[in-house]
């Protein structure tokens, strides 16, 4: 499996986990996975380090909103940075 697939993969799972913290539940767009995300057991994200086939590939850089909405600081889309 290619870098560009691990990274989509993870940034998916990543995406899912921000939506269901932020807000509670999943939004419609995210109920239709991507084609071919059934094979993605290998890649999985731990302690904010993305692994894949048990090696650590990405390492995840989660940021916050500047101001409370809500009552709370919204998770905004994080950056992977390669090890």
């Amino acid at each position: 499996m290619d870098m560009k697939r691990i990274k989509e993969i993870a940034m998916y799972k990543l995406m899912r986990r921000i939506d269901r913290d932020n807000y509670g539940m999943l939004p419609p767009t995210h109920r239709i996975e991507p084609q071919g995300m059934y094979h993605v057991e290998h890649v999985r994200i731990e302690n904010n380090t993305v692994y894949a086939k048990n090696t650590p590939v990405y390492k995840v850089e989660r940021r916050f909103a500047q101001r409370k909405t809500q009552g709370c600081y919204k998770e905004l889309k994080p950056k992977l940075i390669k090890i």
